[in-house]
Protein backbone atom coordinates (compact mmCIF):
# COMPACT_ATOMS: atom_id res chain seq x y z
CA UNK A 1 0.00 0.00 0.00
CA UNK A 2 1.63 3.27 -0.63
CA UNK A 3 2.14 6.07 1.31
CA UNK A 4 -0.94 8.79 1.46
CA UNK A 5 0.05 12.56 3.24
CA UNK A 6 -3.35 12.27 5.25
CA UNK A 7 -2.49 16.21 5.81
CA UNK A 8 -2.61 16.72 2.07
CA UNK A 9 -6.47 18.23 0.25
CA UNK A 10 -7.56 15.67 -1.76
CA UNK A 11 -10.83 14.39 -3.32
CA UNK A 12 -13.71 13.30 -1.48
CA UNK A 13 -17.80 12.75 -0.60
CA UNK A 14 -20.05 13.93 2.18
CA UNK A 15 -23.41 13.65 3.38
CA UNK A 16 -25.20 15.96 5.32
CA UNK A 17 -27.95 15.55 6.57
CA UNK A 18 -30.81 18.03 7.49
CA UNK A 19 -33.96 17.06 9.88
CA UNK A 20 -36.70 19.80 10.50
CA UNK A 21 -37.33 22.15 7.70
CA UNK A 22 -38.77 24.72 10.46
CA UNK A 23 -35.79 24.53 12.89
CA UNK A 24 -33.14 22.64 10.93
CA UNK A 25 -30.82 20.23 12.57
CA UNK A 26 -27.31 19.18 11.15
CA UNK A 27 -25.64 15.71 11.59
CA UNK A 28 -21.95 16.47 12.22
CA UNK A 29 -18.96 14.48 14.11
CA UNK A 30 -16.48 15.55 15.54
CA UNK A 31 -12.85 14.54 14.60
CA UNK A 32 -10.15 13.13 17.28
CA UNK A 33 -7.62 15.37 18.68
CA UNK A 34 -5.09 13.50 17.23
CA UNK A 35 -6.02 13.03 13.11
CA UNK A 36 -3.73 14.21 11.26
CA UNK A 37 -6.15 16.48 9.22
CA UNK A 38 -8.17 18.89 10.84
CA UNK A 39 -8.05 17.68 14.38
CA UNK A 40 -10.60 18.21 16.74
CA UNK A 41 -13.05 20.19 14.10
CA UNK A 42 -16.45 19.66 13.37
CA UNK A 43 -17.17 18.03 10.01
CA UNK A 44 -19.81 15.90 7.79
CA UNK A 45 -19.56 12.70 7.64
CA UNK A 46 -17.84 11.54 4.61
CA UNK A 47 -14.85 10.12 3.84
CA UNK A 48 -11.51 9.76 0.58
CA UNK A 49 -13.32 9.07 -2.55
CA UNK A 50 -11.89 5.59 -3.89
CA UNK A 51 -11.16 5.99 -7.86
CA UNK A 52 -11.00 2.60 -8.22
CA UNK A 53 -13.75 1.17 -6.43
CA UNK A 54 -16.17 3.63 -7.79
CA UNK A 55 -15.02 2.48 -11.23
CA UNK A 56 -14.90 -1.17 -10.33
CA UNK A 57 -18.91 -0.76 -9.28
CA UNK A 58 -19.76 0.99 -12.34
CA UNK A 59 -18.13 -1.61 -14.51
CA UNK A 60 -20.25 -4.65 -12.10
CA UNK A 61 -22.93 -2.61 -12.40
CA UNK A 62 -23.01 -1.96 -15.95
CA UNK A 63 -22.54 -5.60 -16.91
CA UNK A 64 -25.22 -6.39 -14.58
CA UNK A 65 -27.55 -4.00 -16.34
CA UNK A 66 -26.63 -3.25 -19.37
CA UNK A 67 -24.78 -5.76 -20.62
CA UNK A 68 -26.80 -8.64 -19.44
CA UNK A 69 -30.27 -6.77 -19.50
CA UNK A 70 -30.61 -7.58 -15.83
CA UNK A 71 -33.16 -5.93 -13.37
CA UNK A 72 -34.01 -8.31 -10.87
CA UNK A 73 -33.26 -6.01 -7.10
CA UNK A 74 -33.15 -8.63 -5.16
CA UNK A 75 -30.26 -10.20 -7.40
CA UNK A 76 -28.60 -6.70 -7.84
CA UNK A 77 -28.73 -6.99 -4.23
CA UNK A 78 -27.06 -10.29 -3.63
CA UNK A 79 -24.31 -9.26 -6.08
CA UNK A 80 -22.92 -6.04 -4.22
CA UNK A 81 -23.06 -8.01 -0.70
CA UNK A 82 -19.94 -9.54 -2.02
CA UNK A 83 -17.91 -6.38 -3.61
CA UNK A 84 -15.47 -4.70 -1.95
CA UNK A 85 -14.35 -2.57 -4.70
CA UNK A 86 -11.10 -5.27 -4.80
CA UNK A 87 -10.36 -6.91 -8.72
CA UNK A 88 -11.24 -9.82 -7.57
CA UNK A 89 -14.62 -9.11 -5.99
CA UNK A 90 -15.63 -7.64 -9.15
CA UNK A 91 -14.33 -10.91 -11.16
CA UNK A 92 -16.20 -13.04 -9.03
CA UNK A 93 -19.37 -10.05 -9.84
CA UNK A 94 -18.84 -11.26 -13.20
CA UNK A 95 -18.92 -14.20 -13.03
CA UNK A 96 -21.85 -14.31 -10.53
CA UNK A 97 -23.63 -11.98 -12.73
CA UNK A 98 -23.20 -14.35 -15.99
CA UNK A 99 -24.04 -17.42 -13.88
CA UNK A 100 -27.67 -15.79 -12.98
CA UNK A 101 -27.86 -15.05 -16.96
CA UNK A 102 -27.36 -18.15 -18.09
CA UNK A 103 -29.79 -19.66 -15.80
CA UNK A 104 -32.15 -17.22 -17.31
CA UNK A 105 -31.67 -17.86 -20.36
CA UNK A 106 -31.92 -21.85 -19.94
CA UNK A 107 -34.59 -21.59 -18.38
CA UNK A 108 -33.69 -22.69 -14.77
CA UNK A 109 -34.22 -19.27 -13.30
CA UNK A 110 -37.11 -17.24 -14.30
CA UNK A 111 -36.52 -13.27 -15.28
CA UNK A 112 -36.56 -10.00 -17.74
CA UNK A 113 -33.93 -9.08 -19.48
CA UNK A 114 -33.62 -6.37 -21.72
CA UNK A 115 -30.03 -6.25 -22.95
CA UNK A 116 -29.13 -2.44 -24.59
CA UNK A 117 -28.11 -3.19 -28.42
CA UNK A 118 -27.01 0.17 -29.55
CA UNK A 119 -27.60 3.94 -29.15
CA UNK A 120 -28.74 6.23 -32.02
CA UNK A 121 -26.89 9.33 -32.39
CA UNK A 122 -29.82 10.58 -34.68
CA UNK A 123 -33.71 10.60 -33.40
CA UNK A 124 -36.34 8.98 -35.38
CA UNK A 125 -38.71 10.81 -36.67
Amino acid sequence: MSDIDKTAVRDAATVIVLRDPDRPHVLMGQRGKTAAFMPDKFVFPGGAVDAAYLANKVLLGGHFAITRGMSDVEDAALLMQGFDGSATSTQAGFDQTDAVYADILSGADDGFLMQLVGIADTPLV
